[in-house]
């Protein structure tokens, strides 16, 4: 009876939670119109993300923690000087960031939820600033966003959200060779989820053409890091030796380390993983094989594939009840889709000829349906069809641990 109910509030979640993402992609595609120009409509969707996203309550199995972990570095650092010395950045890893926002939010908001509209401020205003500037379609982007579950997880991981959010406007320092601007944002990405280093390691590394040969997006490279993936899923010692010496990361052991009990266990999490690898693998897929096109929409859009293909070993590696970290780390580099998706979209040329070869073949049954239609044209009628179920799914996969109440403290303390 008991796991009866619990299906029963995993199902309430997911329609609810999808409800609410097809009614905020259907509003930014109605006020949003094209160009990089921040719009009126910008500005409002901007607003109805932070307002909606105060449904986050009791959202996720770390929604208290952080709710009382910003009430105590509010009453701890009530003078910032102290929490940016060297003791205090040594207790807490140089995780400091959390705790910096906790102390600010509430002086401004004074609310025990003072965090989590300093949290949605923080994430959702420069979300939609990124998507107006940085992609082809803002529209697309930000629908995207909504129904690919990076909404849904950022009510839950708001370190890594946050985080998520500064890496990708650090990249577009690094992009456009404001260096100093990129280790500046890298550190304060790293100051809320020291994983952003490596994250912004990797995409230096992508950048520089380091291993060009290897990261170039090709179909090769892809299948390589497949493989790539399942052969360090196999080798799960080799990560706990590494965070060992690397010493900052320890915090992270006993997530990969067997044995840890139910706290650490995710029951269906595995499974939205690797559909989510699957899917990421198909859009790349056939990115790659319309590469041409791509370019004619965004002269850098190689640099973006190449960065998305990163996040592909860790997802497999996150493949797992007890790995499922590394397919959240593999986030950092999914979310470049944010600007590959929308290219999708516009590239409207008719490609010339028919998949020749064997995996061709395959890839263009499993994906092309989802992602492009025979004209190679996005078509938004079958990816928003795709998009909606995809999020229906994923949001109960991604979020097993979750308590799965939908209430909100925009109107006072939930009963």
């Amino acid at each position: 009876m008991n796991y009866f109910n619990v299906i029963l509030r995993m199902l309430k979640w997911s329609i609810s939670s999808t409800a609410i993402g097809c009614f905020l992609a259907a509003i930014f595609c109605l006020i949003n119109k094209s160009g990089k120009k921040f719009t009126f409509g910008d500005a409002v969707s901007a607003l109805l993300l932070v307002v909606v996203s105060s449904f986050r309550y009791d959202v996720g199995s770390d929604y208290f923690r952080y709710m009382e972990s910003a009430a105590f570095a509010s009453r701890k650092f009530a003078d910032l000087h102290k929490l940016f010395n060297a003791s205090t950045l040594s207790q807490y890893n140089f995780e400091v960031g959390y705790e910096t926002i906790s102390v600010l939010s509430s002086r401004v908001f004074h609310s025990k939820f003072a965090i989590f509209w300093m949290v949605s401020i923080l994430l959702y205003v420069p979300l939609v600033y990124y998507c107006r500037k940085c992609t082809d379609n803002a529209k697309i982007a930000l629908s995207f966003y909504i129904l690919f579950g990076f909404w849904g997880l950022s009510l839950n991981i708001l370190k890594q959200a946050l985080a998520m959010m500064f890496i990708l406007m650090a990249y577009e320092a690094l992009k456009n060779h404001r260096y100093i601007l990129f280790v500046c944002v890298t550190i304060v990405a790293s100051s809320f989820h020291i994983t952003a280093v490596v994250a912004a390691l990797c995409i230096l590394v992508v950048h520089l053409k380091l291993f060009h040969k290897l990261l170039m997006p090709t179909k090769r490279n892809l299948y390589f890091m497949v493989a790539v993936g399942v052969a360090l899923r196999l080798m799960t010692a080799v990560f706990a030796s590494v965070l060992r010496h690397l010493g900052v990361f320890t915090q992270y052991l006993f997530y990969l380390e067997a044995g840890n009990g139910d706290s650490t266990s995710r029951n269906f999490i595995l499974y939205g993983a690797f559909l989510e690898t699957v899917l990421v693998f198909g859009i790349l897929y056939s990115a790659i094989q319309n590469l041409d096109r791509l370019r004619i929409i965004n002269r850098n859009i190689e640099m973006y594939i190449s960065i998305i293909m990163v996040g592909i070993p860790f997802s497999i590696i996150g493949v797992s009840k007890t790995l499922w970290l590394a397919n959240r780390f593999a986030k950092f580099f999914f979310l470049f889709l944010l600007v590959l998706v929308p290219a999708m979209a516009s590239a409207q040329r008719v490609p010339k000829g028919i998949p020749k070869s064997v995996p061709d073949k395959i890839a263009a049954l499993l994906f092309k349906p989802c992602l492009v239609n025979t004209h190679f044209s996005l078509s938004l009628s079958v990816f928003s069809i795709v998009m909606i179920g995809w999020h229906a799914m994923y949001s109960v996969l991604m979020m097993d641990n979750n308590r799965f109440n939908l209430q909100t403290y925009l109107f006072g303390i939930p009963k």
